[in-house]
């Protein structure tokens, strides 16, 4: 079963948001180079979890970056951005189960801005692999 956990590599938190960018610039080449093959036959259920995961962050990021200028031009729509990242912290309740009390509020609190970082990276990826792939 897919979860989010701490390594030696990751032993604090600056680490663990940084290596989430640094994993979306690569994981983009590695979309935009192999596409939908990456999670073939060969692919097993733990990294299609995390192919989910992945692609949830990027939901997630796209629709908050969205809503923060439909909530400045339109002041009705303002209670979405709390309610959508309440909404992702308690997909990350659920990812955090096997931590620690502390942990699992930490996974809860930055959660959306890991997403956030997420789909930073996976932009200049993408970016990165569309300008300079070679031909």
């Amino acid at each position: 079963r897919f979860q989010v956990m701490f390594s030696g590599t990751s032993d604090a938190l600056w680490k663990v948001l940084r290596t989430q960018r640094t994993y979306a610039r690569g994981q983009a080449y590695i979309a935009l180079r192999y596409g939908r093959a990456i999670l073939g036959e060969s692919s097993t259920v733990n990294r299609q979890a995390r192919a989910r995961h992945r692609l949830s962050q990027l939901v997630f990021a796209t629709v908050l970056l969205l809503a923060l200028p439909v909530a400045c031009w339109q002041p009705a729509w303002a209670w979405f951005i709390p309610s959508w990242i309440i909404f992702r912290m308690l997909t990350y309740r659920q990812l955090a189960t096997p931590f620690s009390w502390k942990d699992k509020v930490l996974a809860r609190l930055l959660g959306p801005v890991a997403d956030v970082l997420y789909w930073i990276g996976a932009l200049e990826g993408t970016v990165k692999t569309l300008l300079f792939r070679s031909t």
